[in-house]
């Protein structure tokens, strides 16, 4: 699954596109739909051929302009050794290694968080070179945030920051069923003092989700980056879009 999102210049957020590689249904009724696909190099179907194709393109604008990618980020929590390869071989795009913090170094550990602590939303492996740990629940919390933000164009024209706008369904994009319905799919699960993110009954697709909640990730990566660089402290996105428009 993949999902291309913009970050604009007031903090409010663009889907721009989504879409998968090959089929993430087990049980598709209609498996024909789909050629399968392999992780494999050089083979044919191979899924990072199709990726590359994707994260290599421009992507015109209301405008006009036609824009690269500028980071990507991948979950490298199945099939690591070669989505770790891939990343290593590429060079088109900025792009960093992703994988959820409860399964650090192939041990499973707490996946609750305590109420009323603050965390990074990831934090780079110690043994992996590219890739960073990914504190789910800290950061689910950020975004179910984000989606609760009401804007009333009436009322004020500026989005609240870290708004989020989707395209009109179209094309068998972005509908309830096969969008929207990932980003219900979780619940907050609490016990005492603590509290995790989880899977509601039925095994709900929660893709999608997923792939926003590394886009928030891989953003938060590039800023670290990008401040340290320009000797920032405790930047914030005004900061770096004020730096940018210099």
């Amino acid at each position: 699954m993949s999902v291309l999102w913009l970050h604009s210049e007031s903090g409010a957020t663009y889907s721009v596109k989504h879409g998968s590689i090959g089929t993430f249904i087990n049980k598709d009724k209609n498996p024909e739909r789909r050629a399968h696909s392999t992780y494999r190099f050089s083979k044919d179907n191979s899924v990072w051929d199709r990726f590359a194709e994707i994260i290599s393109a421009r992507y015109e604008t209301d405008t006009g302009r036609r824009m690269p990618i500028f980071m990507t980020g991948l979950d490298v929590g199945y099939m690591q050794d070669y989505a770790l390869q891939f990343i290593d071989n590429y060079q088109n795009t900025f792009i960093v290694g992703l994988k959820g913090n409860e399964y650090h170094d192939q041990n499973v550990v707490d996946k609750y968080n305590t109420l009323g602590i603050e965390k990074k939303s990831y934090q780079q492996s110690k043994n992996v070179k590219n890739m960073y740990l990914v504190e789910s629940n800290y950061t689910k919390d950020v975004l179910a945030n984000k989606m609760k933000l009401k804007w009333n164009r009436d009322l004020d024209k500026r989005q609240p920051k870290g708004f989020m706008n989707f395209p009109t369904p179209s094309e068998g994009m972005y509908t309830l069923k096969d969008y929207f319905s990932h980003f219900e799919a979780e619940e907050k699960v609490f016990d005492k003092n603590r509290y995790t993110w989880r899977k509601k009954p039925g095994n709900p697709q929660n893709h999608l989700f997923d792939c926003r909640l590394y886009a928030e990730v891989a953003k938060e990566i590039f800023l670290d980056m990008f401040f340290r660089e320009a000797k920032i402290k405790n930047g914030t996105w005004k900061d770096y879009v004020d730096h940018m428009k210099k």
